[in-house]
């Protein structure tokens, strides 16, 4: 959850949130805060839009002040955002949007024993109304939509690649990195757009290819089934 107002002039609000890699391949990331320019880019970097996570009805999990001496402080957030893990399972819950909209965001994340599998479901409960789930990808990372419009093939550097899939459409959206070493670049984004509360439940998974590149096209629509 935030820190405390005193302290909160620099924190995101990115409850939640999640990166993933594949050994050194980075995949998932949030955007991040550049080494220079801060200024510049601080309020949108802040967002819960510049994280990988669920915004509900375009807005931060968090309420940040805007102007006066108090600028930039986080003046209301998630009060309760509890998380258990069980091996290799982590189930994760805040309230930051009970107070205006209603609902809790639930998470979890199963990362397969190999490592080769990662399976995630969010949940919005208690209340009808839309929410976005945002995945930033790494500037690397190569982008190949399916037909069927729910799955994204995504190729790595080392020309490895793996399948995002999900129940719900993907959209593939530009976005930025701002913590890379080089500076700011475009990237892109995968978004599931749930315009109401009829899809409280969204499931989704990263699965690695067995093969790598060119070769693994045939299997972009081999879309995994979604245990959770």
């Amino acid at each position: 959850r935030p820190p405390p107002i005193l302290f909160s002039r620099g924190a995101h609000a990115g409850t939640l949130a999640f990166e993933f890699s594949a050994g050194r391949q980075s995949i998932v990331i949030n955007c991040g805060m550049p080494a220079m320019n801060r200024q510049v880019w601080r309020p949108e970097a802040r967002k819960t839009a510049a994280h990988s996570t669920a915004i509900v009805s375009d807005t931060s999990s968090s309420h940040f002040i805007i102007g006066g001496p108090s600028d930039g402080v986080i003046a209301a957030g998630p009060r309760k955002v509890g998380v258990s893990r069980h091996d290799r399972v982590v189930t994760s819950v805040h309230d930051g949007y009970r107070r205006r909209f209603g609902v809790t965001h639930a998470r979890t994340l199963a990362l397969a024993d190999s490592g080769d599998r990662l399976d995630g479901e969010d949940t919005i409960e208690g209340a009808d109304v839309p929410y976005v789930l945002r995945f930033h990808l790494h500037p690397a990372v190569q982008t190949v939509a399916t037909e069927s419009g729910n799955g994204v093939m995504l190729v790595l550097p080392n020309r490895e690649a793996w399948l995002f899939a999900a129940d719900a459409p993907v959209a593939i959206e530009e976005s930025v990195a701002l913590a890379v070493a080089e500076g700011p670049r475009r990237t892109r984004q995968l978004v599931l757009d749930a315009r109401s509360g009829s899809t409280p439940r969204i499931a989704w998974t990263f699965r690695r290819l067995n093969r790598s590149g060119n070769q693994a096209a045939s299997d972009i629509e081999m879309e995994p089934e979604l245990p959770l």
